[in-house]
Protein backbone atom coordinates (compact mmCIF):
# COMPACT_ATOMS: atom_id res chain seq x y z
CA UNK A 1 0.00 0.00 0.00
CA UNK A 2 1.39 3.52 -0.84
CA UNK A 3 4.39 4.33 -2.80
CA UNK A 4 7.31 2.21 -2.62
CA UNK A 5 10.82 3.69 -1.42
CA UNK A 6 14.04 2.34 -2.39
CA UNK A 7 16.71 1.47 0.62
CA UNK A 8 19.93 1.17 1.39
CA UNK A 9 19.58 -2.34 0.26
CA UNK A 10 18.43 -1.82 -3.06
CA UNK A 11 14.98 -3.20 -2.40
CA UNK A 12 11.94 -2.01 -2.12
CA UNK A 13 10.40 -0.36 0.60
CA UNK A 14 6.61 -0.27 1.34
CA UNK A 15 5.81 2.87 2.72
CA UNK A 16 2.89 0.72 5.13
CA UNK A 17 2.30 2.65 8.25
CA UNK A 18 3.10 1.09 11.53
CA UNK A 19 -0.77 2.30 12.53
CA UNK A 20 -2.03 0.68 9.38
CA UNK A 21 -0.38 -2.45 10.38
CA UNK A 22 -1.22 -2.54 14.38
CA UNK A 23 -4.93 -2.23 13.46
CA UNK A 24 -4.39 -5.37 11.86
CA UNK A 25 -1.84 -7.35 14.36
CA UNK A 26 -5.04 -8.92 16.11
CA UNK A 27 -8.73 -8.68 16.65
CA UNK A 28 -9.50 -7.02 19.93
CA UNK A 29 -12.67 -8.54 22.16
CA UNK A 30 -15.61 -5.59 21.29
CA UNK A 31 -15.29 -3.57 23.91
CA UNK A 32 -11.55 -4.50 25.01
CA UNK A 33 -9.00 -2.21 24.91
CA UNK A 34 -5.55 -3.73 23.53
CA UNK A 35 -2.97 -6.07 25.94
CA UNK A 36 -0.23 -3.49 27.33
CA UNK A 37 2.20 -5.37 24.53
CA UNK A 38 0.30 -4.16 21.51
CA UNK A 39 -0.33 -0.60 23.08
CA UNK A 40 3.64 -0.41 23.77
CA UNK A 41 3.90 -1.72 20.10
CA UNK A 42 1.84 0.58 18.30
CA UNK A 43 2.91 3.96 19.99
CA UNK A 44 6.53 2.76 19.28
CA UNK A 45 7.51 0.58 16.68
CA UNK A 46 9.27 -1.66 18.88
CA UNK A 47 8.45 -4.07 21.13
CA UNK A 48 11.71 -6.00 22.49
CA UNK A 49 10.51 -9.11 25.11
CA UNK A 50 7.06 -8.62 24.03
CA UNK A 51 4.48 -11.43 23.99
CA UNK A 52 2.88 -10.92 20.53
CA UNK A 53 1.85 -14.39 19.94
CA UNK A 54 0.03 -15.11 16.37
CA UNK A 55 0.19 -11.52 15.77
CA UNK A 56 -0.98 -10.60 12.11
CA UNK A 57 1.56 -8.80 10.31
CA UNK A 58 1.35 -10.15 6.66
CA UNK A 59 3.13 -7.28 4.52
CA UNK A 60 3.86 -5.03 7.60
CA UNK A 61 7.72 -2.88 6.54
CA UNK A 62 9.12 -2.95 9.97
CA UNK A 63 12.32 -2.39 8.92
CA UNK A 64 15.15 -1.67 11.73
CA UNK A 65 12.67 -2.68 14.12
CA UNK A 66 13.59 -4.08 17.69
CA UNK A 67 11.64 -7.11 18.77
CA UNK A 68 14.59 -8.85 20.14
CA UNK A 69 13.23 -12.03 22.55
CA UNK A 70 9.50 -11.41 21.35
CA UNK A 71 7.36 -13.88 21.39
CA UNK A 72 6.07 -14.12 17.99
CA UNK A 73 5.13 -17.68 17.69
CA UNK A 74 2.40 -18.74 15.40
CA UNK A 75 2.71 -15.06 14.06
CA UNK A 76 1.90 -14.44 10.44
CA UNK A 77 4.90 -12.36 8.68
CA UNK A 78 4.40 -13.82 5.74
CA UNK A 79 5.60 -10.87 2.68
CA UNK A 80 6.62 -8.53 5.88
CA UNK A 81 10.02 -6.41 5.18
CA UNK A 82 12.05 -6.81 8.28
CA UNK A 83 14.74 -5.69 6.96
CA UNK A 84 18.02 -4.96 9.86
CA UNK A 85 15.31 -6.09 12.42
CA UNK A 86 16.62 -7.17 15.84
CA UNK A 87 14.94 -10.65 16.50
CA UNK A 88 17.55 -12.33 18.13
CA UNK A 89 16.79 -15.12 20.87
CA UNK A 90 13.09 -14.14 19.43
CA UNK A 91 10.68 -17.47 19.35
CA UNK A 92 9.46 -17.52 15.81
CA UNK A 93 8.53 -21.25 15.94
CA UNK A 94 6.11 -22.25 13.51
CA UNK A 95 5.18 -18.69 12.61
CA UNK A 96 4.95 -17.96 8.73
CA UNK A 97 7.62 -16.08 7.33
CA UNK A 98 7.03 -16.90 3.30
CA UNK A 99 8.45 -14.29 0.67
CA UNK A 100 9.44 -12.12 4.21
CA UNK A 101 12.57 -9.85 3.71
CA UNK A 102 14.82 -10.37 6.43
CA UNK A 103 18.14 -9.50 4.93
CA UNK A 104 21.09 -8.44 7.16
CA UNK A 105 18.44 -9.32 10.33
CA UNK A 106 20.09 -10.22 13.35
CA UNK A 107 18.32 -13.90 14.18
CA UNK A 108 21.32 -15.29 16.86
CA UNK A 109 19.57 -17.81 19.13
CA UNK A 110 16.27 -17.44 18.02
CA UNK A 111 13.86 -20.42 17.50
CA UNK A 112 12.21 -20.86 13.48
CA UNK A 113 11.77 -24.51 14.10
CA UNK A 114 8.58 -25.41 11.89
CA UNK A 115 8.62 -22.09 10.66
CA UNK A 116 8.21 -21.29 7.05
CA UNK A 117 10.59 -19.72 5.15
CA UNK A 118 9.60 -20.31 2.06
CA UNK A 119 11.45 -17.84 -0.62
CA UNK A 120 12.24 -15.22 2.31
CA UNK A 121 15.03 -13.39 1.85
CA UNK A 122 17.84 -13.96 4.57
CA UNK A 123 21.14 -12.43 3.11
CA UNK A 124 24.21 -11.71 4.98
CA UNK A 125 21.43 -12.09 7.86
CA UNK A 126 22.77 -13.32 11.18
CA UNK A 127 21.20 -17.23 11.98
CA UNK A 128 24.46 -18.13 14.09
CA UNK A 129 23.15 -20.56 16.70
CA UNK A 130 19.40 -20.41 15.31
CA UNK A 131 17.06 -23.03 15.44
CA UNK A 132 15.54 -24.33 12.34
CA UNK A 133 14.51 -27.89 13.29
CA UNK A 134 12.14 -28.91 10.16
CA UNK A 135 11.94 -25.33 8.82
CA UNK A 136 10.69 -25.09 5.54
CA UNK A 137 13.20 -23.10 3.71
CA UNK A 138 12.59 -24.07 0.22
CA UNK A 139 13.94 -21.34 -2.10
CA UNK A 140 14.95 -18.91 0.33
CA UNK A 141 18.34 -16.50 -0.55
CA UNK A 142 20.61 -17.31 2.22
CA UNK A 143 23.78 -15.97 0.80
CA UNK A 144 26.55 -14.65 2.69
CA UNK A 145 24.43 -15.74 5.78
CA UNK A 146 25.60 -16.77 9.21
CA UNK A 147 24.47 -20.20 10.33
CA UNK A 148 27.33 -21.63 12.36
CA UNK A 149 26.08 -23.88 14.61
CA UNK A 150 22.62 -23.44 13.94
CA UNK A 151 19.70 -26.61 14.31
CA UNK A 152 18.56 -27.28 11.01
CA UNK A 153 17.92 -30.85 10.80
CA UNK A 154 15.33 -32.47 8.66
CA UNK A 155 15.15 -28.63 7.33
CA UNK A 156 13.72 -28.41 3.57
CA UNK A 157 16.53 -26.26 2.02
CA UNK A 158 15.31 -27.34 -1.64
CA UNK A 159 16.69 -24.48 -4.22
CA UNK A 160 17.98 -22.58 -1.63
CA UNK A 161 20.42 -20.42 -2.39
CA UNK A 162 23.49 -21.12 0.21
CA UNK A 163 26.50 -19.80 -1.82
CA UNK A 164 29.39 -18.53 0.54
CA UNK A 165 26.91 -19.32 3.60
CA UNK A 166 28.90 -19.76 7.32
CA UNK A 167 27.70 -22.94 8.05
CA UNK A 168 30.44 -24.38 10.38
CA UNK A 169 29.24 -26.37 12.99
CA UNK A 170 25.89 -26.71 11.58
CA UNK A 171 23.02 -29.64 12.35
CA UNK A 172 22.22 -30.84 9.03
CA UNK A 173 20.83 -34.41 9.79
CA UNK A 174 18.61 -35.60 7.60
CA UNK A 175 17.83 -32.00 5.63
CA UNK A 176 16.65 -31.87 2.41
CA UNK A 177 19.68 -30.32 0.56
CA UNK A 178 18.44 -31.14 -2.91
CA UNK A 179 19.63 -28.42 -5.83
CA UNK A 180 20.69 -25.75 -3.68
CA UNK A 181 23.75 -23.76 -4.47
CA UNK A 182 26.82 -24.18 -1.90
CA UNK A 183 29.43 -22.85 -3.40
CA UNK A 184 31.92 -21.29 -1.55
CA UNK A 185 29.79 -22.25 1.85
CA UNK A 186 31.89 -23.21 4.94
CA UNK A 187 30.76 -26.25 6.57
CA UNK A 188 33.82 -27.45 8.18
CA UNK A 189 32.67 -29.99 10.89
CA UNK A 190 28.79 -29.85 10.32
CA UNK A 191 26.98 -32.65 10.63
CA UNK A 192 25.17 -33.99 7.58
CA UNK A 193 24.84 -37.26 7.77
CA UNK A 194 21.47 -38.08 6.15
CA UNK A 195 21.44 -35.24 4.23
CA UNK A 196 20.19 -35.28 0.33
CA UNK A 197 22.42 -33.41 -1.70
CA UNK A 198 20.70 -33.97 -5.13
CA UNK A 199 22.11 -32.04 -7.83
CA UNK A 200 23.44 -29.29 -5.26
CA UNK A 201 26.21 -27.17 -6.24
CA UNK A 202 29.39 -27.80 -4.14
CA UNK A 203 31.55 -26.11 -6.05
CA UNK A 204 34.69 -24.70 -3.65
CA UNK A 205 32.64 -25.63 -0.61
CA UNK A 206 34.86 -26.47 2.78
CA UNK A 207 33.30 -29.63 4.06
CA UNK A 208 36.74 -30.59 6.18
CA UNK A 209 35.62 -32.38 9.27
CA UNK A 210 32.85 -32.68 8.12
CA UNK A 211 30.09 -35.92 9.15
CA UNK A 212 29.29 -37.21 6.02
CA UNK A 213 27.72 -40.63 7.30
CA UNK A 214 25.34 -41.76 4.47
CA UNK A 215 25.50 -38.76 2.37
CA UNK A 216 26.02 -39.47 -1.66
CA UNK A 217 28.37 -36.39 -2.80
CA UNK A 218 28.41 -38.58 -6.32
CA UNK A 219 24.77 -37.09 -6.55
CA UNK A 220 25.96 -33.67 -6.15
CA UNK A 221 25.60 -31.63 -9.52
CA UNK A 222 29.10 -29.91 -9.43
CA UNK A 223 31.86 -30.93 -6.29
CA UNK A 224 34.91 -28.80 -8.55
CA UNK A 225 37.46 -27.43 -5.61
CA UNK A 226 35.73 -29.19 -3.05
CA UNK A 227 37.64 -29.62 0.30
CA UNK A 228 37.01 -32.41 2.45
CA UNK A 229 38.64 -34.82 5.18
CA UNK A 230 40.36 -33.44 8.21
Amino acid sequence: MGSSLRGESGYAMKSTSLVAVALAVTTVAAGAGPPPDLERFYATGNCAGCKLTGAQLHGASLWRVDLHATDLSGADLSDAELYTANLRGADLGGANLRHALLARSDLRGADLSGASLFQAKLSAARLGGARLVRAELAGADLRDTDLSGAALNRADLRGALLRNADLRGADLRDADLSETDLRGADLRRALLAGADLTAADLRDADLRGTDLTKVDLSAAIDVHGIRVGQ
